[in-house]
């Protein structure tokens, strides 16, 4: 499977993408994957709190890593190799100093808790 984006929104101006599976039997989309993938560009990113815990657990599961951790500004990232053909990223927002934040920024992560009725 290709991982594309599909912008989609609630209003025709704004757009919000999402990731969009393509089955890699499709040619046009098998190309696409392919050159993103020699280009060293990663189709999707997700956020982890920990980096170098992450990047430890997942090379003691054998997978490959194109990039180690390394910091990049106000984020420390790491590019993997999937095992379908893509790049995925790793990043760990760091709080000002470079030290890891200790609790998320306002907005970034809030529960909504549901109150049942009576």
């Amino acid at each position: 499977m290709a991982v594309t984006s599909s912008p989609r929104g609630p209003e025709p101006f704004r757009t919000v993408p999402e990731p969009l599976l393509e089955p890699t039997s499709f040619p046009p989309a098998r190309t696409f994957q392919k050159a993103l993938f020699d280009a060293g560009i990663p189709v999707t990113l997700f956020e982890v709190e920990d980096i170098s815990a992450m990047h430890e657990k997942l090379k003691g599961r054998d997978v490959v890593f194109r990039t180690p951790p390394m910091k990049t500004g106000t984020v420390t990232i790491a590019v993997l190799e999937d095992t379908c053909g893509n790049l995925i990223q790793l990043a760990q927002k760091l709080g000002r100093t470079g030290r890891k934040r200790a609790r998320p920024g306002l907005g970034e992560c809030f529960v909504v808790e549901r109150k049942e009725k009576r």
